[in-house]
């Protein structure tokens, strides 16, 4: 097996793991050993593991790695409560200051399963503010103790952070620590091509939940779905596995119901059918149950209309000779 394929086949074979109910995932669990090492896995694909070892224990899977994959579990779960508690103080500034936020992001899937905060790693904190707050919340996050790793263009003022341009194509600013934590503004929920009507969508559909003394807002499922999907704006490219992944961490928490119809208006609105009906393609070939037949078959009719393909090409193929202008730039 080339070794492409191999990797692919054992990406499959970890998602099945952390996926499927019982005696499936077990096997899938065996499978992927006989063609894997745990100490060699890649990054990406070592974000599944507190979710395996969540999967497995319910399977009731009887494995000598089991304690090593609850290592995992329990270092996630230690972590996440730290950033929850970043989280929280950062909120708290921002609405102090008159800032309204949405979590987004690993953030927002951790809102999602409270009560098992340990499935999914939290890497960096990102919250969304009203654009025209940007310069704002960047003071405030500053004075808090975090540094602007980027230039805002226009004016400087306080604590140099300056004003931003209204063209400004950038949609995200990162903020780090001392201890290389990172923090990532958003102006807006999409990059510029995106994002018709500012994303007000998002904002009004926001559900809320309770952290400590702090209210924390977060974008509901179809919402979430939609943000996980999209070109984020950054160089990073989300790879299929990636997307699948975090779709299924939405899809399968249980303390909100997704709005299928919801999220079918969005994708038409924000013309993301593409990777929407490419993630659920793959989730369903593996796992056999990612949505409504007659959901699938409105995704899959509205992402086969040539418009919609030719829109998702011209904004994705701009967005990325953008980051390949900027790399010359700072050369």
């Amino acid at each position: 097996m080339a070794t492409g394929n191999l990797a692919a086949r054992q990406q499959e074979l970890l998602f099945q793991a952390a996926f499927l109910p019982g005696s499936r995932a077990v096997a899938a669990w065996q499978t992927w050993l006989s063609l894997s090492n745990i100490d060699t896995m890649d990054g990406t694909s070592s974000r599944l593991l507190p979710q395996l070892y969540r999967n497995l224990l319910a399977a009731g899977a009887d494995d000598p790695l089991m304690g090593k994959i609850k290592g995992f579990y329990r270092y996630t779960w230690t972590k996440n409560q730290v950033w929850l508690q970043q989280a929280e103080i950062i909120t708290a500034a921002l609405s102090r200051a008159g800032v309204e936020t949405v979590a987004l992001g690993n953030l927002a899937i951790a809102l999602l399963w409270q009560e098992n905060l340990g499935c999914w790693p939290i890497k960096h904190l990102d919250i969304l503010v009203r654009q025209e707050m940007v310069t704002l919340a960047a003071q405030v996050i500053s004075r808090l103790g975090w540094r602007p790793r980027f230039r805002l263009a226009g004016t400087f003022g306080e604590n140099g952070i300056g004003m931003v341009k209204k063209n400004e194509i950038r949609h995200i600013y990162w903020f780090g620590n001392t201890s290389g934590e990172t923090v990532c503004l958003y102006r807006r929920p999409l990059p510029v091509l995106w994002s018709a009507a500012n994303g007000d969508d998002f904002w009004s559909g926001a559900l809320t939940t309770q952290v400590q003394q702090v209210t924390l807002r977060f974008p509901d499922p179809a919402g979430q779905l939609l943000l996980l999907l999209s070109p984020d704006g950054t160089s990073e490219h989300r790879s299929r596995f990636q997307r699948a992944a975090s779709t299924m961490m939405v899809l399968t928490q249980t303390q909100h119901t997704i709005d299928w119809t919801r999220l079918l208006s969005m994708a038409r609105r924000y013309h993301l059918a593409l990777p929407l009906n490419d993630t659920l393609q793959y989730v369903q070939r593996l796992l056999h149950t990612p949505a409504p037949a007659v959901v699938m078959a409105e995704i899959q009719s509205l992402a086969a209309q040539p418009r919609e393909r030719v829109i998702y090409l011209l904004r994705t193929q701009a967005i990325a000779w953008w980051h390949r202008w900027r790399r010359r730039g700072t050369r």
